[in-house]
């Protein structure tokens, strides 16, 4: 670490960037390379890209589309029928998702999406039955992704920030691990949710700009993924809570008025969408995925670090295989104790630095991460925007090296694939992941708070190479009483 502190003390933001990017590729590739020379060597081969399997590609668009017999009912005689792939006529023919009879049946259902999200899911099913064509919804969604990545790189960054930005954006958008997850599972939700909030910590923590654009971004992505609501956070952070009071007001607003609006609609589409199902199906997604044999299997959060150890039978007589279910409440016992020892770690190194806004963006991504029980691969783009926003903050850099460093060298390998050994089909990159997170918030709480002077003054007051020089920062600096 010490060395990487180093690194940072005489490299500018564009070289910065470049390193991650090189680190990303060459982690990427050495995975890549892994994988194919263990297959050729007669090891096996264990697919880099965790999750999706021979049967499992595009599934998390194509199979809850096709799931809605009310819309895909008679698909099978339409002439275009015919010619899908396999594929995707195993995809309707098999399809794992049920309607209400799922729940006297036990299947799972498709009713424990977030209203947007099944919005979403019901109008994709809609493009699939008036185009004949699942391929061509999978190119619809992925050309609406590429919108979102050309808006963020062209449109969210500004003109003195998008030389050094535009190129990583890109490339993790497009060749990163989790966007390859994204793409080859067809969770373009997913990627959607993380680009959105890639835009409001990029707008909030970057230009400390609290209009109209990045609350809209935080409401849409917490209509599609209601974890992400640790977000809300940003705003006194970045802000100061005087100034956050009116965003915050504003994005309430904003994100229950998008719930209802998507509630209603899905509801108008399809009845049988309603509160109570909703529950019900939620419900029984978290019997399924967080107490069932699949929770494990590509999910980075703390409480998956906590069920696979268990699992292993890290405080078990005997050593159950993933697929068996260990003794559960004392999973969720130990998972809420560690979840509250986090988040004071998190929060007291917040509290102690006396540069928040350098460090604010990657807590807050790690805590979205590690407290929500199921965070699959795909999600893990959301850490471009700690990634990116250091850059932001060059002139902060000074005397704060090693935080800098802890915050890029975890960010690349979250970014970064690492399935090299499974054991019962599960990747140590299900442990390594929340480690690496874990670990990394208690290393910036343990680092030196504010430095103050004799006179009681904050060390970052005297010294204005800590301060930025954009005007739009100096509110937040009186409001907070520290450097940001």
């Amino acid at each position: 670490m010490k060395y990487l502190a180093r690194l940072f003390s005489v490299i500018n933001a564009e070289q910065y960037l470049r390193i991650a990017v090189f680190c990303i590729l060459c982690l990427t590739f050495a995975n890549v390379l892994f994988s194919v020379m263990s297959e050729e060597f007669g090891f096996g081969y264990h697919s880099f890209l965790l999750g999706p399997g021979p049967g499992d590609r595009f599934a998390d668009l194509v199979k809850p589309a096709l799931s809605f017999k009310t819309f895909t009912s008679g698909l099978e005689n339409q002439p275009s029928f015919a010619s899908w792939p396999a594929l995707y006529k195993y995809y309707y023919f098999n399809n794992p998702y049920a309607g209400r009879e799922g729940f006297a049946s036990g299947m799972e259902t498709h009713f424990h999406y977030p209203p947007l999200w099944e919005l979403l899911a019901l109008m994709c099913s809609l493009i699939i039955v008036r185009a004949g064509s699942p391929q061509f919804a999978l190119l619809l969604f992925f050309t609406a992704y590429l919108s979102g990545v050309y808006l963020l790189a062209y449109h969210s960054v500004r003109k003195e920030e998008k030389t050094k930005t535009e190129f990583a954006i890109w490339f993790v958008c497009l060749l990163g691990y989790p966007s390859l997850v994204i793409f080859a599972r067809g969770n373009f939700y997913a990627g959607f949710t993380s680009l959105l909030i890639v835009h409001f910590m990029i707008s909030l923590f970057g230009y400390r700009n609290a209009g109209i654009a990045a609350p809209l971004a935080l409401a849409v992505a917490v209509n599609m993924r209601p974890n992400s609501l640790v977000f809300v956070l940003a705003f006194p952070v970045a802000l100061g809570i005087r100034r956050s009071i009116k965003p915050c007001v504003r994005f309430f607003a904003m994100a229950l008025g998008l719930a209802c609006a998507s509630y209603i609609s899905a509801h108008w589409l399809y009845p049988d969408y309603t509160i109570s199902t909703f529950q019900q199906g939620l419900r029984r997604y978290n019997q399924i995925y967080m107490m069932g044999a699949p929770a494990g299997q590509a999910n980075s959060s703390l409480f998956g670090l906590v069920r696979n150890l268990n699992a292993a039978g890290l405080w078990m007589s005997n050593r159950p295989t993933v697929t068996h279910v260990p003794d559960m409440s004392r999973t969720l016992t130990v998972f809420g104790v560690l979840a509250i020892i986090i988040v004071l770690v998190a929060f007291c190194g917040l509290w102690r630095s006396s540069v928040r806004g350098l460090i604010a963006p990657f807590v807050l991504t790690s805590l979205y991460c590690l407290l929500t029980p199921v965070f699959a691969d795909y999600h893990l783009l959301v850490f471009l925007a700690p990634l990116l926003l250091l850059c932001f903050h060059v002139k902060n850099w000074a005397g704060h090296y090693r935080a800098v460093s802890t915050i890029a060298l975890a960010s690349v390998l979250i970014l970064s694939p690492k399935n090299y050994i499974f054991i019962h089909g599960c990747s140590l990159q299900t442990i390594l992941n929340p480690l690496i997170l874990c670990l990394s918030l208690l290393y910036l709480a343990t680092l030196p708070g504010r430095h103050v002077s004799a006179t009681g003054i904050p060390w970052s007051f005297h010294h204005k190479t800590h301060v930025t020089t954009r005007p739009d920062f100096e509110p937040a600096i009186r409001d907070n009483g520290i450097d940001l």
